[in-house]
């Protein structure tokens, strides 16, 4: 395989280097094969702040992929595409469903607001792209599209619903992430991971045919995880022989300091730079 150069920052997170924001949020940039992305859009304004901070051109990004449509990786959308005239969107159409968060009988909408979704509405068709299936960008970058869910343990994460009754279960079926085919391995971006760490790893590596990891980086979603999860997911990770696993956003406190016991693993933040050549 051509070596190719690989760059990825961390746009917004809930931790952020002096100077950008912090929210309780995620977004990444990716560049290569002349190809640049970002996953999701953080929640509010930190986006376009950190961007600008960072040197990042919004205008300059060519696709945009939504890992799931909550109102914390969807709210810089209006900004971007206000920025860019030719961004492509990539999205599950669930993503586009009411949802809601229901704790104690009391409900909280955290799907995509309606001004983004209204921004989202109003581009032309051929800049939208529905994904039901895996999706190739270029060729070594590609869209997961629906992953599996072949683990029971691996529960979406909390209390989730389509409905403020709390009666009809969301199963975040629209949960996706981007891989990176590298001379040294799969670089694979996450998220929230409402689908599981471990499937979304497994599929990865059924879709590529590529057996080594190298980056994982992104929200795990473990901030709510029991201890049998916990430890199922960090054996788990361990037969993977993962070279760069870099937790964020909503992995949780608890899950990065077991993570941290087993692994040589940074924690991410808004400003994190990595480099592959």
């Amino acid at each position: 395989m051509i070596d190719l150069e690989l760059q990825i920052r961390i746009v917004v997170d809930n931790q952020a280097a002096p100077a950008l924001l912090d929210e309780h949020g995620f977004s990444l940039w990716l560049a290569a094969d002349n190809h640049t992305l970002l996953l999701d859009t953080g929640q509010d304004r930190a986006m376009h702040h950190n961007a600008t901070e960072l040197g990042i051109s919004l205008a300059a990004v060519n696709s945009l992929v939504l890992s799931h449509g909550h109102y914390d990786h969807s709210g810089g959308i209006c900004d971007l595409l206000q920025a860019s005239r030719r961004l492509q969107v990539y999205y599950h159409p669930a993503a586009f469903l009411p949802r809601y968060s229901v704790r104690e009988g009391q409900a909280r909408s955290i799907r995509i607001t309606a001004p983004n979704r209204m921004a989202l509405n109003a581009l032309p068709e051929e800049r939208l792209h529905p994904v039901h299936h895996p999706v190739l960008l270029t060729e070594r970058i590609g869209i997961t599209g629906e992953i599996p869910r072949r683990n029971p343990v691996e529960t979406t994460g909390g209390p989730f619903f389509l409905d403020e009754a709390g009666v009809r279960p969301d199963p975040i079926e629209d949960d996706m992430a981007v891989w990176v085919k590298t001379s040294r391995g799969l670089v694979v971006a996450v998220g929230c991971c409402h689908a599981g760490i471990i499937n979304t790893l497994t599929w990865v590596k059924e879709l590529t045919g590529e057996e080594k990891i190298h980056t994982v980086i992104g929200g795990l979603h473990l901030l709510n995880a029991d201890e049998q999860r916990l430890a199922w997911t960090v054996n788990e990770l361990e037969k993977l022989a993962i070279t760069n696993l870099i937790p964020c956003h909503c992995t949780g406190d608890s899950a990065m300091l077991r993570l941290a016991e087993r692994f040589d693993c940074r924690n991410g933040y808004a400003g994190m730079s990595l480099h592959l050549a």
